[in-house]
């Protein structure tokens, strides 16, 4: 049987002021708590009973909001006290109190405890009011010293309520067996609470459950000219839950030292489009994946120029416009004037084009031109050319033809 027992505490430690919503210890005592302090104190907390003309006394919904941080800021438990002791205050019906027992989940690291009140009115799922208080962070958790087999466990504060009033139902269970010759129908009646119970617990764990799901996962290098040499790529991501599982193009990742959003430098030498893809498995074997990709594309190159003395790669690259893509069609804009034809240059590979202007497609003079780009990387390219000279400001289609 688990050891359960009540811890009263009825000197008032917080005041919440109704007009700035801050939470001031009054006692000037409360500032320290032990790491692994488990439902050994309980922080009582007083509040005008009308709030904006609101009765605080109506509302059906109370809960301490919390927030535990580790000293280097890299760890945090958070969660969530459902408060079921809210009444008048025994000194004056303008106040209301209520507690919050604090458990081993808002103690779990050493550094600081941040909380914070809400009340609401809620029927259904709901909410009808909402009241929050500011932010009080002046509790701090000194490091403690435990000897013995530690279990590290999720806290959540509400389920564990739930458990609790459970156990305690399976305990008056277990005690009414003992009078099964003379209490037999109390018997029954308690195995269907038990069998009740059993399934509340199971409805909670499944309520609570979501799939896994891969938020986001992106690098850092953007798109690459070919001929490139991208030799680390900073890869992160943003994961909705703790994985059970975590792999990376196979290779399985640290779980607990990745966490949910985090990044890793991966030794690429990379040459070429390379897909990353992010795997996550979750406590019940679900899965997501995600993948990114980095892109490495030659040069597409347009504008205005006179006829050269020689279509070579200098001639290509000093065009004014320039994008990297894998992709030819696209609508350009070449501005230009007497004696200017207009050119545009691409990889061989993607295939020829006709030109529309105005609504009309035209086939331009081309020739194929081996070309290497700035980083070295060469590949054959056709190069064409107007048939007249460009005026001053051309909007030119590119499509698939020719």
């Amino acid at each position: 049987m688990g050891h359960i027992h009540s811890v009263y505490d009825t000197d008032n430690h917080f005041r919440v002021n109704a007009i700035t919503r801050a939470i001031s210890d009054v006692s000037k005592s409360k500032t320290c708590l032990i790491q692994r302090d488990h439902n050994s104190e309980r922080f009582t907390f007083e509040i005008p009973r009308i709030v904006e003309g609101h009765d605080m006394m109506d509302c059906n919904v109370v809960q301490v909001h919390y927030l535990n941080i580790s000293n280097s800021g890299s760890e945090r438990t958070e969660g969530v006290y459902e408060v079921d002791d809210l009444q008048i205050s025994p000194a004056s019906e303008d106040m209301v109190i209520c507690s919050w027992l604090i458990s081993r989940n808002a103690t779990k690291l050493v550094g600081s405890l941040k909380f914070l009140l809400r009340f609401a009115c809620a029927t259904g799922e709901e909410v009808d009011y909402a009241w929050h208080t500011s932010t009080y962070g002046g509790i701090k958790i000194s490091e403690g010293i435990f000897n013995g087999e530690e279990i590290d466990e999720e806290y959540p504060d509400i389920l564990a309520q739930w458990e609790t009033r459970i156990a305690a139902c399976e305990d008056i269970c277990n005690d009414v067996d003992t009078f099964n010759e003379r209490l037999e129908t109390i018997e029954e009646g308690v195995a269907d609470y038990k069998d009740r119970f059993d399934a509340m617990a199971k409805d909670i764990a499944d309520l609570k459950y979501k799939p896994i799901e891969i938020v986001s996962f992106t690098h850092d290098a953007g798109v690459q000219e070919l001929g490139a040499v991208v030799k680390t790529v900073y890869l992160s991501w943003a994961i909705s839950k703790q994985p059970a599982k975590l792999t990376l193009d196979g290779q399985e990742m640290d779980k607990d030292a990745t966490g949910f959003g985090k990044g890793w430098y991966a030794p690429t030498y990379c040459r070429e489009t390379t897909r990353f893809t992010l795997v996550a498995t979750d406590e019940r074997n679900a899965t997501a994946s995600k993948t990114a990709t980095l892109s490495f594309y030659n040069g597409i190159y347009y504008g205005a120029a006179a006829d050269p003395a020689v279509i070579d790669s200098d001639f290509i690259m000093s065009l004014s416009g320039k994008t990297l893509a894998d992709q030819k069609n696209r609508t350009v804009t070449i501005k230009g004037g007497d004696g200017l034809y207009a050119w545009y240059a691409y990889p061989k590979r993607l295939g020829k084009s006709l030109f529309n202007i105005g609504g009309f497609d035209y086939e331009y003079a081309v020739e194929t031109v081996s070309f290497t780009n700035s980083l070295g990387y060469n590949e054959d390219y056709y190069v064409y050319r107007s048939g007249q000279f460009a005026p001053a400001s051309l909007s030119v289609t590119v499509k698939d033809g020719g």
